[in-house]
């Protein structure tokens, strides 16, 4: 619901540039994973600052764009050389549950009442 014009430009230009075959909206995950009762991505006898983990990135669902040729290729909507556009926490909000559209409406009222971040109410 937060997804900026923004955001859908510059994956639009990305994929019409040519360097890139697709493009969607992701965000920036920096945070201490495990699996399995084992850390996935830090050594848990030397852990570090969580800002200094490997970077991941975890698709929003706000933007996919692609060419139809890498559609007809792969039936996929991301293809080879992807462009990964990262959004912020806000922009990456989601709503699939009842607890997300409550997350939802709270940003929606703070945003209504701060109008701050340069965030367009209506989409």
């Amino acid at each position: 619901p937060f997804l900026r014009t923004d955001t859908v430009r510059k994956c639009i230009a990305a994929v019409k540039s040519g360097e890139y075959d697709s493009a969607f909206s992701a965000s920036r995950v920096q945070e201490f994973f495990w699996q399995d009762n084992m850390p996935l991505n830090f050594d848990s006898t030397d852990t570090p600052r969580s800002q200094d983990l490997p970077i991941f990135y975890k698709e929003t669902s706000g933007c996919f764009v692609f060419t139809r040729q890498i559609f007809i290729e792969t039936g996929r909507r991301i293809g080879y050389r992807p462009y990964i556009c990262e959004v912020d926490k806000i922009e990456e909000t989601d709503i699939n549950y009842l607890e997300d559209f409550e997350i939802a409406n709270a940003i929606y009222m703070h945003l209504l009442n701060k109008s701050r971040g340069g965030y367009s109410i209506i989409q």
